[in-house]
């Protein structure tokens, strides 16, 4: 019976330990992961940046063509010029 234990016992240990072998164990590289994280936030981020700056160009590019149209339409309208303003006569009551 103890025979049985003892071979049961060793033969437990024997694929424990086979299992934890170095060609099994997966090792984390926590300086790799942590790197591809950042690089993914650093891109993510230059997107969204990107996207941001179109956004305000394009707005910008917009109110300065809408300046322009409205300055070409009040200024094709042609109103006359203001007439000049006689002299003041002479006082007649002195």
């Amino acid at each position: 019976m103890k025979a049985l234990r003892h071979i049961s016992l060793c033969f437990c240990l024997l694929i424990f330990f086979q299992n934890c072998s170095q060609d099994k164990i997966q090792r984390l590289d926590f300086e790799e992961i942590v790197n591809n994280r950042y690089n993914k936030f650093i891109n993510e981020r230059i997107v969204e940046c990107k996207l941001e700056a179109e956004q305000k160009a394009e707005s910008r590019v917009d109110s300065v063509i809408d300046k322009l149209l409205k300055k070409d339409l009040i200024d094709s309208i042609s109103f006359p010029e203001k007439p000049v303003r006689p002299e003041r006569p002479e006082d007649i009551i002195e």
